[in-house]
């Protein structure tokens, strides 16, 4: 493999990824690392205007567990719910929209 296919470094959170803690149904999977982007809290781009407004994680396949639809990814301290499957763009790196931050409730029940 090429060294510019090597994605590891670009996905090091000590450079620019961003970590997340991955969750299905309560359970903890792993950590994921990734890059994180919500256009709600980007600053205005001119005359851009954004179509999709919904939080997106991109990540590389190949070295992190498996997402799926339901499960939570926490990111920045925030827990988000993963609204679709993984969309995979072909290069290795695939996307997911993700939700408003969930919130769990404790009725005491």
């Amino acid at each position: 493999m090429p060294a510019w296919e090597d994605l590891t470094e670009f996905f090091d959170p000590d450079e620019f990824a961003d970590r997340g803690e991955l969750e299905r149904n309560d359970q903890m999977i792993g950590e994921i690392f990734g890059m994180f982007t919500d256009p709600s809290e980007q600053k205005e781009l001119a005359d851009f205007e954004h179509t999709d407004l919904d939080p997106v994680f991109l990540y590389p396949l190949n070295i992190t567990p498996e997402i799926r639809r339901h499960d939570v990814l926490t990111i920045r301290g925030k827990a988000y719910d993963v609204l679709e499957p993984p969309e995979q763009d072909g290069t290795g790196l695939a996307s997911v929209k993700l939700g408003k931050p969930t919130v769990k409730y404790n009725a005491g029940i």
